[in-house]
């Protein structure tokens, strides 16, 4: 915990928020504009996702960064709790929570950013 009871994030917080308009960019100008459907996990997931929170016309790519936002937090979650079930020396099981608040405090920076810049 850092002096004023906000949680550590150094120095991997101090990376996001001080490249936070690099990251924001790179991934801006580095968008497929083009979706071609294939039935597979991903999509029938956006379908869902589009379902529930419609946006635009069909699947586009706020609904295509939130699936794959999802998908990536769900595997994460999955990876580091069978990481240490299985006991890998080399994994610490308190990076459990400490990735799971790195995950959330990259969207709330995100949000907070996204207030300011458009």
């Amino acid at each position: 915990m850092t002096t004023n009871g906000e949680p550590d994030y150094e120095p991997l917080g101090i990376y996001l928020n001080t490249h936070k308009d690099e990251i924001i960019d790179w991934i801006q100008r580095n968008i497929r504009q083009q979706f071609t459907p294939t039935g597979q996990m991903f999509d029938r997931l956006a379908n869902q996702i589009t379902r529930e929170y419609p946006h635009g016309l069909g699947i586009d790519n706020m609904h295509r960064f939130l699936t794959n936002a999802v998908m990536c937090c769900m595997w994460c979650g999955w990876f580091f709790q069978a990481t240490t079930i299985e006991l890998d020396q080399k994994f610490n099981p308190d990076y459990i929570e400490r990735f799971r608040t790195i995950i959330n405090y990259a969207f709330e920076m995100g949000r907070r950013h996204g207030k300011r810049r458009r």
